[in-house]
């Protein structure tokens, strides 16, 4: 039997036991998560409705899946924060940072958390997105159902230690406390961005980490 061969088992094999990480929550929806993917997709369909459409609108949307989606998500969120693999000014990579939050993929240390997770746990069942649970699980479904192991602290604490030493970061969006609800966390979220208040869990950690 070939490399190529032993491979291949061993992925057919995942694919058939691989069984989705053991914080998820079978049924329990994370509507803080699913209301915002349902909603603008469904804004985006407006662009269909004659009276909704132009191509200034067709433009700016090619504009804006290179600037938020590349620089912000791709190029900031990917390759500076989690890989550590391009170093720019910090005046631009905050600028770059809130161009990613734009996109509604989370805050920078949620964001790098999970997916330095998903690397170190790459198709095993802590992987947090893998496509061996299935192809909707992998690239959806993961979104959109709770997952208790990516709401812990601990999870920043290991994988986005360098990310909350920031304190722009940490100041401008707190880690959500989901026992006081959304609306509550955007509202420290924006006095946060001020300087004037920080999230309590974020609060904790960033002393935590600068006292270190």
């Amino acid at each position: 039997m070939t490399v190529a061969d032993t491979r291949s088992a061993r992925t057919q094999e995942l694919a058939a036991s691989l069984a989705p990480p053991s914080g998820v929550v079978p049924r329990q929806i994370d509507w803080i998560y699913a209301v915002p993917v349902v909603a603008y997709h469904v804004v985006a369909l407006l662009a269909l409705v004659p009276w909704f459409f132009s191509w200034t609108g067709v433009v700016l949307a090619v504009l804006g899946l290179y600037v938020f989606g590349t620089l912000g998500i791709n190029l900031c969120y990917h390759r500076v924060l989690v890989h550590r693999g391009l170093v720019v000014p910090k005046w631009l990579e905050h600028t770059f940072a809130i161009l990613g939050v734009c996109c509604v993929q989370d805050t920078p240390a949620r964001w790098v958390a999970v997916h330095r997770r998903h690397h170190q746990h790459a198709d095993e069942q802590d992987d947090p997105h893998s496509p061996l649970v299935n192809f909707f699980w992998g690239h959806m479904g993961w979104v959109l159902v709770e997952n208790r192991d990516l709401r812990r602290l601990r999870i920043y604490e290991k994988y986005a230690r360098d990310v909350l030493q920031d304190r722009f970061r940490i100041t401008a969006w707190p880690i959500r406390d989901r026992k006081r609800g959304c609306l509550e966390s955007i509202k420290e979220s924006a006095t946060g961005w001020f300087g004037t208040s920080r999230g309590r869990e974020t609060q904790t950690l960033g002393q935590g980490i600068h006292g270190r």
